[in-house]
C-alpha cells in the first residue's frame, strides 16, 4: 500500500483535521530493509509518475519485493485526473485553407501580371552619369513617351527607344580612361573623329549578334547591352527583313518608305534616306524615334556640335 501512496491515515480515511494531532507520520510505512533513503515528509497529492518495475538500487535489502510491485503500472490512481487525449497529427498536410491572420495573398496573385503594351517607366529626366542636358536632347527619341500615349499614327513603342546608352552620347573628351579604353581600338574601334559622328564608324554597321567578342565586350564596358546597341548603334540595319518582321520592326520601317525588295536587295531606296528631319512627316518621324532616331542622329550631327546653334 506505501508503494501505492498509502499511508496510515489515508487507509484509515482519517480526516485531515486529525492529522496534526496524530502521532503517525504522513510517510509511507515501509520495513527497514525495503527503505533506500530517508523518506521526504512532503505530501504529494497525487504521483507525478508511475513506480519504476527496475529493482530498487543503493543499499538495496537482499528481500525480494512484494510481487504486487510488478503489477503497480496497472492499478489506477488514488486521485485519477482526467487524461486528456489528443489526436495524432496527421502525416499528410491540411488540405483547408488557413484563415487565421493569413500572412500572405491568396495563390492567385502570385500568378505574373499580364505584360503591359506600354512602357513601365519613364524617360529619366536627368542623367545618371556626366551627361548634359544637351546631350540628352540629343539621346532622345524626339517624340516624348508622354506624348506617345496613346502613340501616334498606331505605331506601337518600342521598349528599347526608351532605354538609352548614355556613354555612347558623351563626347570623346569627357569620357574616363577606361571607357575610351573600351570604345578604342582594342574592342570597339573607334577614335575621336569616329566617336563624335555617330553612324561613321563601320562597327555600327553590324547588329549586336553579328560584333566580335571583344567587340561585345566594349560595349558591355560602356554599359550598352543588345537591346540599346541594336535600337540606338546599328538601328537594327543589320537585320534582314525576316528579321524585321518576326519582331514587329517593319512597320516602321514600312512607314519610312521600305520593304522586302528595297531592304534585302536594295533595289530602290525610299526617298526619306535623301531627307533631313524637319522634312519627314509626322507620322515618319515619329517612326523614326522607334528606332532609336532623334533629329541630330538622323540629320548626323556630331556630338561636339550640340548647343552651338
Amino acid at each position: 500500500a506505501s508503494q501505492v501512496c498509502f499511508s496510515r491515515e489515508l487507509w484509515d480515511e482519517i480526516p485531515l483535521s486529525k492529522w496534526e494531532t496524530s502521532s503517525t507520520t504522513v510517510a509511507p510505512t515501509l520495513s527497514q530493509n525495503l527503505s533506500t533513503s530517508s523518506p521526504s515528509n512532503i505530501v504529494t497529492q497525487s504521483p507525478s509518475k508511475h513506480p519504476s518495475i527496475a529493482p530498487v538500487t543503493g543499499n538495496p535489502s537482499s528481500t525480494a519485493l512484494p510481487s504486487a510491485i510488478s503489477n503497480l503500472s496497472k492499478q489506477p490512481s488514488v486521485s485519477p485526473t482526467k487524461t486528456v487525449t489528443t489526436k495524432a497529427p496527421s502525416p499528410q498536410p491540411s488540405m483547408a485553407t488557413i484563415t487565421v491572420n493569413p500572412t500572405k495573398q491568396s495563390s492567385s496573385s502570385l500568378a505574373p501580371s499580364p505584360r503591359s503594351p506600354e512602357p513601365t517607366k519613364q524617360q529619366s529626366a536627368s542623367p545618371t552619369s556626366d551627361v548634359t542636358n544637351d546631350s540628352l536632347s540629343y539621346m532622345a527619341p524626339t517624340v516624348s513617351v508622354e506624348e506617345s500615349k496613346p502613340y501616334p499614327y498606331g505605331l506601337p513603342i518600342n521598349p528599347a527607344s526608351i532605354s538609352i546608352p548614355e556613354k555612347r552620347f558623351i563626347e570623346w573628351t569627357k569620357l574616363d580612361d577606361w571607357e575610351r579604353t573600351f570604345a578604342g581600338k582594342d574592342y570597339l574601334g573607334y577614335d575621336e573623329a569616329t566617336w563624335t559622328v555617330p553612324g561613321s564608324n563601320d562597327v555600327e554597321e553590324w547588329s549586336y549578334s553579328d560584333l566580335y567578342e571583344d567587340e561585345k565586350a566594349g560595349a558591355e564596358g560602356l554599359e550598352i547591352n543588345e537591346d540599346m546597341w541594336d535600337c540606338h548603334i546599328n538601328h537594327y540595319f543589320g537585320f534582314w527583313w525576316e528579321d524585321l518582321v518576326e519582331r514587329g520592326f517593319d512597320q516602321y520601317f514600312t512607314v519610312l518608305g521600305w520593304d522586302l525588295e528595297s531592304w534585302d536587295n536594295e533595289a530602290t531606296i525610299p526617298e526619306t534616306e535623301e531627307m533631313s528631319w524637319d522634312e519627314l512627316s509626322p507620322e515618319q518621324q515619329a517612326a523614326a524615334s522607334q528606332v532609336c532616331f532623334s533629329m541630330e542622329l538622323w540629320d548626323e550631327e556630331p556630338l561636339s556640335g550640340l548647343g552651338s546653334a
